[in-house]
């Protein structure tokens, strides 16, 4: 038998996140005789999924942070193009895609995809200049331009690449089984948590300016005062993390406010909310919203969200403008019960089966060597 293809993921860190996830659910799935991933990361320090990584048979390679020294890691990116034998190399960095992409296009590499995850709107006129230059290199040398949302795509590589089919809408397929709600395990991880008898808002991000836990705050704040049976259950780690347990200590609501972490068991705390509320600034298509519709969860997400995120009737968006205790208001009105029913067949209907998704980006990689 031949050796598989082994594609070259640029990611910052395979830590905890949502294009990490949507990584991992695509290498378990991935027939790995015929496709084989590999990660170039930022840093020494180890990730959440390195573990699992190389027991999959994975390499993963380190580079001097971009931020610490960018031409460092151009040359670290170059020394590891140079001396490997691969033919796809793919970018998950957005905008930042262009310093690995660069490189690869020098290195003389096949298959050049750069992938879109997210979709900022930037409010900088400089930086807006800056971003068309970055944007014309990125589709200039591109070989494939994958995004997660067409809202991802018109961001990153503009309008036009867009419309004539230029973009490829890679979706964040989930293993909706392991969501679907199951009632024992809800039980088992409220005992757990001391939260048996609450009414459970649960948010999975890591504590980053775009993830607006600080408006989640002030939501949560309102719905504390009209529901003191109310608690919040926060997912994830990050450079905000302290600020907003300060806020959450001053606001008096340290007892009502669970900070649980880093987590590898996301699909059975899902089952323990109520209700999940995003209110991000911006996204591209999060994984995190299609798991909670997999778990017949009711959603607030915030409107800066793409609307192709609405895979089921249990997203209800709310404008950013609208103040906190009307989103406080909303979310209470779902305090009173809210019925979970099955809706894997929806989720995969609409293309988010990872199983039925990753065979299709199997046989992409195969179409493209």
């Amino acid at each position: 038998m031949s050796k598989p293809i082994r594609v070259l993921h640029v990611v910052r860190k395979m830590d905890f996140g949502g294009v990490q996830s949507m990584l991992m659910n695509y290498y378990r799935n991935i027939n790995r005789e015929l496709v084989q991933f590999d990660f170039l990361v930022q840093g020494n320090e180890p990730g959440f999924f390195d573990n699992e990584i190389k027991s999959l048979g994975g390499k993963i390679y380190q580079v001097t942070p971009m931020k610490e020294n960018l031409l460092k890691y151009h040359r670290d990116v170059k020394s590891i193009l140079r001396k490997t034998n691969y033919k796809i190399v793919q970018a998950h960095q957005n905008f930042a895609n262009i310093h690995s992409l660069t490189q690869a296009h020098w290195s003389k590499i096949e298959v050049i995809i750069s992938h879109s995850h997210n979709a900022f709107p930037e409010r900088s006129v400089f930086k807006q200049i800056i971003k068309k230059f970055i944007q014309y290199r990125i589709n200039k040398i591109s070989t494939y331009k994958f995004a997660c949302s067409k809202k991802a795509g018109e961001w990153l590589y503009g309008r036009e690449q867009l419309e004539n089919g230029k973009v490829k809408i890679i979706n964040n397929g989930i293993v909706s089984e392991e969501f679907k709600y199951n009632q024992e395990i809800s039980n088992k991880i409220r005992k757990d948590l001391n939260i048996t008898g609450k009414f459970v808002i649960g948010h999975i991000g890591n504590f980053s300016s775009q993830k607006n836990h600080n408006f989640l705050i002030d939501i949560f704040n309102d719905v504390y005062k009209e529901k003191k049976e109310a608690k919040l259950v926060l997912v994830g780690i990050g450079e905000l993390e302290q600020i907003v347990q300060e806020k959450v200590i001053k606001l008096g609501l340290e007892k009502q406010v669970l900070f649980l972490g880093k987590r590898s068991d996301v699909s059975s705390l899902m089952q323990a909310f109520d209700i999940l509320v995003f209110p991000s600034l911006y996204e591209g298509l999060p994984v995190v919203l299609v798991e909670a519709q997999a778990s017949g969860m009711k959603c607030i997400i915030s409107k800066e969200i793409t609307d192709e995120v609405k895979i089921t009737d249990l997203i209800e968006s709310i404008s950013l403008n609208e103040p906190s205790n009307y989103w406080a208001k909303n979310i209470v009105n779902y305090s009173y019960g809210f019925e979970r029913n099955d809706t894997s067949k929806l989720i995969e209907d609409n293309g988010y089966d990872i199983k039925v998704e990753a065979k299709r980006l199997e046989n992409l990689y195969l179409e493209m060597i």
